[in-house]
């Protein structure tokens, strides 16, 4: 009597969510990244020889399941960091009155409500606008203000900047390695 032999074969999807999950025993867990980042952050000098850092920084986000897998990444909204980091010495605060944001597209957003930086314990002025840009597009940000000085004096504060989009970048790969390539 001869019996039916049957071979356990398993399928293509099946073999490579065999290897997934091992890996991700083995490694801690798989990640998913996605970064949606600016180029363009920088230091700019206004006309008056004062330096101004802007830089946007994006909404991180984290989540996942335990030990299989863990998304994180960077996406909008973005705020708009700005950072005076040689202020006059007799600036007593900066007033932030409106921020315009032209998408390459020819939409624009505006906000209008006042902000006020006062000076740090390093003399230093700065802040977070947030949600400042709410696209990952080619955008000119101009910034009206005000910097108010001891006295009373005060003068008027434009700063204009453009941001270019970085590519997108994604990839899934075992955490231990994603951890390395952040430093």
């Amino acid at each position: 009597m001869m019996r039916n032999r049957t071979k356990n074969t398993l399928s293509i999807p099946r073999t490579t969510l065999l290897l997934v999950l091992l890996s991700g025993l083995l490694t801690g867990c798989m990640t998913h990244m996605k970064q949606e980042w600016f180029g363009g952050q920088s230091t700019v000098q206004l006309k008056n020889g004062t330096k101004v850092g802007l830089w946007l920084n994006p909404t991180r986000r984290q989540g996942g399941v335990p030990f299989l897998l863990r998304c994180e990444g960077s996406e909008p909204p973005y705020g708009l960091q700005v950072f005076f980091p040689e202020p006059d010495p007799d600036w007593e605060y900066v007033a932030i009155q409106e921020v315009i944001i032209d998408y390459e597209d020819g939409t624009s957003d505006t906000q209008a409500r006042e902000t006020v930086w006062k000076r740090r314990s390093r003399g230093t002025f700065s802040g977070t606008l947030k949600n400042a840009v709410t696209r990952h597009a080619s955008c000119k940000i101009s910034i009206k203000g005000s910097i108010s000085k001891k006295g009373g004096e005060k003068t008027s504060l434009y700063i204009s900047h453009e941001f270019e989009p970085q590519p997108v970048k994604s990839m899934v790969a075992p955490t231990f390695w994603v951890r390395g390539q952040q430093g």
